[in-house]
């Protein structure tokens, strides 16, 4: 196993030889809460597993992350040299607007207009002079007034929020928390009665302060494998399912990312050959039927439902929800099992699980959920280390050994193709369903599309049938007015009450009558 590389080693081994400053590039930007949540899962790893590759793949994603950072910092330091700088009267008037107006909202286009200019030509000449935005600027100011407010103690934390310019007391704790590393409160206690009042602006010169300054870039790199297309999931855009975002088009290879909303439905996910993760953005009642097995829960927001590669499940859900998936490429998954495992031979198999509570990888869902959040300026390299990361993470905690498949795939039907058919089923239920007629939806001859639908649900089409009438049934007998046995029979397009008796005992394993019993 290879131990974790810190992020100065990645940084020198992506640079190669080149000399960098780290101690410069590891300087964290208030607002990249992505490198944050990176660093907290980072560390999270390190005290359940230093020495892990899940550890390892992390540590090179937070250094690609703070190598980007520093690289376009680089870059935008090089292309605002060439900028005139604001005259020394020009931040004289900037400033004593900010002084007279701290109590009010100030905008940009604002502070452009005090001095006669547009807002995008003043905010790069004004970042050049000072090297601060400014929004930092007016952000600075008000932190600095705060601090000289705080010293009276009949001023409230509410009333010096108001005085600053800020819109909730909350707010300005977050602000003031996190430039000065505490709360306003624990300043004040902090500060003695006879410390005499500071100037408003003293400390915040906005011509030469320059500790609020970020790094916000992040660079690219060329993909060398085709990009993981939505094609390539079981997500397709209807009517009880929209994409709300995605990471097509990003040049993402490993894993592919989507945000969808969804209206209660019922869903046939076909067996792909990736590993799929799921996770719930608000509570959700789901019932999945899989490969031998049937599960039905309520989750908690944020957990994560694993499904392995070459499965097929049906889902059903009770409410609206809103759901983040990520689709991790097969080949990632092989590669990192080399590095892990010695059992090499044999492929190592990903197992399913409606409800995981492992918070690492909730962590590393919820990461990549922001990184296609802010897709011009994430990093590819930086997702194909976290691709690495989940893998590993899913390998170490949720895997098996299993054999290699052998022999060429038989193509499946994609999402498209298995929605119109699991729609034709579930509208034709009552009628007598053949398979010449469901090929026919497709354009396929009646043998073709049998080995097609089975490469894809892992079922027959007459199992899958049969499963569904069967689906249809219990809902039928949990309900009040499901009616008797004979009219549930016919409404599932059984044959009679025997042969719908026969089926129900060989798949849910009791009687409709002792169902029903159950589920009252």
């Amino acid at each position: 196993m290879v131990p974790p590389s810190g992020p100065a080693e990645v940084l020198a081994e992506l640079r190669g030889s080149a000399a960098i400053d780290v101690s410069s590039a590891q300087a964290i930007s208030p607002a990249d809460q992505a490198l944050r949540s990176l660093l907290g899962a980072t560390k999270d790893v390190i005290r359940e597993a230093p020495d892990s590759v899940t550890c390892k793949f992390l540590t090179r994603a937070v250094a690609a992350r703070l190598l980007r950072a520093q690289t376009i910092s680089e870059r935008r330091k090089e292309r605002l040299s060439s900028v005139v700088k604001l005259s020394t009267r020009q931040l004289e008037v900037v400033r004593e607007y900010i002084e007279r107006n701290l109590a009010h909202a100030i905008s940009v286009q604002d502070l452009a207009a005090s001095v006669g200019m547009s807002r995008a030509p003043f905010s790069r000449r004004f970042n050049v002079s000072t090297g601060m935005t400014p929004h930092q600027a007016v952000t600075a100011a008000r932190i600095e007034m705060a601090k000289a407010l705080l010293l009276d103690k009949a001023e409230s934390i509410d009333e010096v929020a108001k005085r600053c310019g800020f819109s909730k007391a909350s707010h300005f704790s977050s602000v003031f928390r996190r430039n000065l590393k505490m709360s306003p409160s624990a300043y004040r206690a902090q500060m003695t009665a006879a410390e005499a009042p500071r100037s408003l602006t003293n400390g915040c010169d906005i011509r030469c302060d320059t500790r609020l300054a970020a790094e916000n870039a992040r660079p690219s790199l060329s993909a060398v494998v085709p990009e993981f297309s939505l094609e390539r999931t079981t997500l397709y855009s209807g009517n009880s399912r929209q994409l709300v975002a995605s990471s097509e088009g990003l040049g993402w290879t490993d894993l592919f990312a989507a945000v969808t909303e969804e209206l209660p439905h019922e869903t046939l996910h076909r067996a792909v050959p990736d590993v799929w993760l799921a996770s719930a953005l608000t509570d959700v009642d789901i019932q999945r039927v899989g490969a031998g097995y049937e599960d039905s829960q309520v989750l908690p927001k944020g957990t994560i439902t694993i499904t392995g590669a070459d499965e097929a499940v049906y889902d059903k859900t009770a409410a609206a929800l809103k759901v983040a998936y990520v689709y991790l490429r097969r080949e990632v998954i092989d590669n990192v099992a080399k590095e892990l495992f010695r059992d090499a031979h044999e492929r190592r198999h990903v197992n399913s699980m409606l409800c995981s509570n492992d918070v690492i990888l909730q962590r590393l869902v919820a990461l990549i959920m922001m990184l296609l959040k802010d897709p011009v300026r994430n990093s590819r390299l930086e997702v194909d280390y976290l691709s690495q990361a989940l893998a590993a993470r899913l390998l170490e905690k949720h895997s098996v050994v299993g054999p290699v498949r052998s022999g060429p795939r038989i193509q499946s039907f994609n999402s498209m193709e298995i929605g119109r058919i699991v729609e034709y089923v579930n509208e034709n239920l009552m009628s007598d369903l053949g398979v010449s007629d469901l090929a026919g939806l497709v354009g396929l001859g009646r043998a073709q599309f049998i080995s097609r639908f089975k490469a894809t649900t892992t079922l027959t089409p007459h199992q899958f049938v049969i499963l569904r009438r069967i689906w249809k049934a219990r809902n039928l007998l949990a309900g009040r007015d499901g009616g008797d046995q004979e009219s549930i029979a016919e409404r599932c397009g059984f044959a009679n009450r025997a042969h719908f008796i026969t089926s129900f005992r060989k798949v849910v394993g009791m009687t409709p009558h002792e169902y029903r019993l159950v589920a009252d």
